[in-house]
């Protein structure tokens, strides 16, 4: 048996005789509904029109009387809440995590609606009972380009009191920058500030943003449930309009191997910058884009800076280590799994107690801010293992390197015109 996709399908009771209605037969009795349609079968168009007529004569000059109840069935609580999930993003990482909700939640049994936070209808925050916001923090502690009119209102005085609602954050940031996170911890306190209840503590993720959101997605998912009942369609099965899209089979967690049909250098010769324009293949991975999105690449650390890295800590790269349940040689986390080049307050303030050193220690002291700003600007990784040396072990050292994760471009295509292609314009930095 098939059904269209905006079709109910339900458990029905022994229908009525042909010809009947249920509504006459509810409003006149089994047996007076059979004699009308016994009186009135045979009878042309015409006079049914007549009939129709000097029946409504009768019904005008008779007088009213209060209607007979009629018994209904008692309503179901359906809730009328949905979960409103909104996110803010600049690279489309907080827009793959919202949609990753946004699925578990409904495989859950809940309702929702996905927006973007340049989408969201702002003066409708007062009507909502529960809200989840995934968010990211750019550069200095700045809302990616398209919240930023959805932070402003929530963060002014336009913005109002919200007792009824029940709210959850979830940041993405990198630990690199001094503002970690910042719009996410903002928004949440100001919620909070504004009288809504945090219904899930915040969490805050830093490029690898992996392990934290995973827990956090499960553990708000569960939260919705206590406060949204699922919706319980009883004996009626409904087949939705448009069913929530089913995850890609490639994507950030399962890369595909694209093959780069063009390479070609756009600016001329003597150009301070190499430009290039660069084609891609998406061949049969079903992977589709929109004006906006981004395309993320993952990397290969360059093989001399792996040596540098196992030459200035003294490290054997045939070492086999263990993270995250990945068992791997020491030079195989180095060249594809972790991140060498961009420093993290993390580990720096780690390599800070490894090696004693006070300057170190004072920059990223409370009031060394400029001191922190300069040194990520001025130096990676390898800079500060060659300026204040200390003694990593080679386990702890795969422990606290942050993993690796796709570097984001704007794609410079529209899917419409170049199908299976994905073009990029990038600049060479040296």
């Amino acid at each position: 048996m098939s059904a269209s996709s905006n079709t109910g399908v339900s458990r029905l009771a022994s229908p009525p005789a042909p010809g009947t209605s249920p509504f006459v037969n509810t409003l006149l009795g089994e047996e007076r509904s059979a004699s009308l349609h016994r009186a009135l079968d045979g009878l042309d168009a015409q006079t049914l029109q007549w009939l129709s007529g000097y029946i409504a004569g009768l019904a005008a000059r008779a007088p009213l009387s209060a209607p007979t109840a009629v018994p209904t069935p008692a309503p179901q609580a359906v809730p009328e809440t949905v979960l409103t999930i909104v996110y803010g993003t600049q690279t489309g990482n907080s827009r793959l995590l919202a949609e990753r909700l946004q699925r578990q939640a409904e495989a859950s049994g809940l309702k929702t609606r996905l927006l973007r936070t340049g989408e969201y209808p702002v003066r409708e925050i007062q009507k909502e009972r529960l809200l989840y916001v995934v968010i990211s923090t750019q550069g200095d502690g700045d809302p990616p380009d398209d919240a930023r009119g959805f932070v402003d209102f929530i963060s002014s005085k336009r913005a109002p009191r919200l007792e009824q609602l029940r709210f959850a954050v979830l940041g993405l940031g990198d630990t690199s920058y001094p503002k970690y996170c910042e719009v996410s911890r903002a928004l949440d306190a100001r919620l909070t500030e504004l009288g809504a209840k945090r219904w899930v503590e915040r969490a805050d993720c830093d490029v690898d943003f992996e392990p934290v959101a995973a827990g956090w997605l499960d553990q708000a998912v569960a939260k919705a449930k206590e406060a949204l009942v699922p919706q319980d369609t009883g004996s009626v099965v409904m087949l939705p309009r448009n069913s929530p899209a089913a995850a890609p089979a490639f994507g950030r967690d399962a890369p595909y191997t694209a093959e780069v049909l063009t390479n070609q250098r756009i600016t001329g010769r003597g150009a301070l910058k190499d430009v290039r324009h660069i084609e891609l293949s998406l061949g049969d991975s079903g992977l589709s884009y929109e004006p906006g999105d981004s395309l993320g690449i993952w990397p290969e650390n360059p093989p001399a800076l792996v040596e540098a890295f196992l030459s200035e800590l003294r490290l054997e790269g045939s070492a086999e280590l263990t993270r995250d349940g990945r068992t791997l040689p020491l030079k195989q986390w180095l060249e594809t799994e972790l991140e060498l080049t961009r420093l993290s307050r993390p580990f720096l303030e780690r390599h800070a107690t490894l090696s004693g050193n006070a300057d170190l220690q004072a920059i990223l002291a409370p009031g060394g801010g400029e001191k922190f700003r300069a040194l990520l600007a001025s130096h990676q990784i390898i800079d500060v293992l060659r300026a204040w040396p200390a003694a990593w072990n080679a386990q702890e050292l795969v422990r606290a390197l942050r993993r690796l994760t796709p570097r984001m471009y704007s794609i410079a295509s529209s899917q419409k015109r170049v199908g299976a292609e994905a073009h990029l314009t990038v600049a060479e930095c040296v």
